[in-house]
């Protein structure tokens, strides 16, 4: 009888020593578990959006930066859109981001909108955080972005063929404006060629320099300085081996109430042979584009 209780005794030992392991591989394991299920998220917090410029022409470009925090947890490698950004309701970028394990950051980044396609209008900008598809409540709104029509201006420029050597003070531009619109409402302070050279606001003359019927504004350009920017601009070796080159000159402004237009012109440039200060500055001009001048005093 003892025999057997010492048995019953033993046994009971083991099994209580069994159930122990088990407690401790199941506590083991359960501790695994709750560490692999420890909660991970990512906050994604729009500071700031901003863009400009706030007054554009259809075509022009809006450049947008968006200042942000991130906060993240326990994550793996992982790819969200993050930030989409909307003009209105138009979608014109997103933010992509791959983050993985515990973090904390500010992050600025610039894009840019095309307004190529854009029909004129005013628009507000808008920056929204995503979680994997959908908005996840977290956005911010900046505008509006004013989207203004460009007049599309004829343009002529005189001479049709500019001679580099010849001499004179002015080159002249003529502007004419389409139909519905008045060459008078121009604010000549704000006419530009290729966006650098402004014309003289004084001598201006309304009139119609082609004879075809529509009213023209003539205004004024610096000779030295439209020589300056076709030379910065041309194919020097070409123009002077060829001596003879096409170049297109465009004519920017606004109306004065702010309708902005714009308008090219195709003209020749022609050099014939070196002389005083021009050579030294073409010669100089050569020397920083390598170009040997020997084989082109022809």
């Amino acid at each position: 009888m003892r025999h057997g209780i010492k048995g019953e005794g033993e046994m009971e030992r083991k099994a209580i020593s069994v159930i122990m392991l088990l407690i401790s591989l199941l506590s083991i394991s359960l501790h695994s578990v709750l560490v692999k299920a420890e909660p991970s998220f990512i906050d994604i917090r729009i500071l700031d959006v901003t863009a400009t410029p706030t007054t554009v022409c259809v075509g022009d470009i809006v450049n947008i930066t968006v200042a942000y925090e991130i906060i993240w947890e326990n994550v793996e490698v992982e790819q969200w859109p993050g930030i989409k950004i909307y003009a209105d309701a138009m979608d014109i970028g997103t933010i992509y981001m791959i983050i993985m394990g515990s973090g904390h950051t500010f992050e600025t980044i610039d894009c840019e909108w095309n307004t190529a396609d854009v029909e004129p209008g005013s628009y507000m900008i808008s920056a929204i955080v995503y979680g994997d598809s959908d908005p996840i409540g977290n956005w911010f709104i900046f505008g509006p972005i004013r989207v203004l029509p460009s007049i599309m201006a004829t343009v002529d420029i005189d001479p049709d063929t500019l001679n580099l050597r010849s001499k004179g003070k002015w080159i002249s531009a003529y502007i004419e404006l389409p139909e519905g619109y008045n060459v008078g409402d121009i604010n000549a302070t704000t006419i530009l060629l290729n966006g650098t050279v402004p014309a003289e606001t004084q001598p201006t003359a309304i009139g119609d320099y082609d004879e075809d019927g529509v009213p023209d504004l003539m205004v004024k350009l610096s000779r030295a300085e439209v020589v300056s920017l076709i030379l910065n601009n041309v194919d020097v070796e070409q123009l002077l081996v060829e001596r003879f080159v096409y170049v297109t000159l465009t004519v920017t402004g606004e109306l004065y109430d702010g309708t902005p237009f714009q308008g090219s012109d195709t003209i020749g440039v022609i050099y014939l042979g070196y002389r005083g200060a021009f050579y030294r500055a073409l010669s100089q001009m050569l020397r920083e584009h390598k170009i040997r001048t020997e084989k082109l005093l022809i």
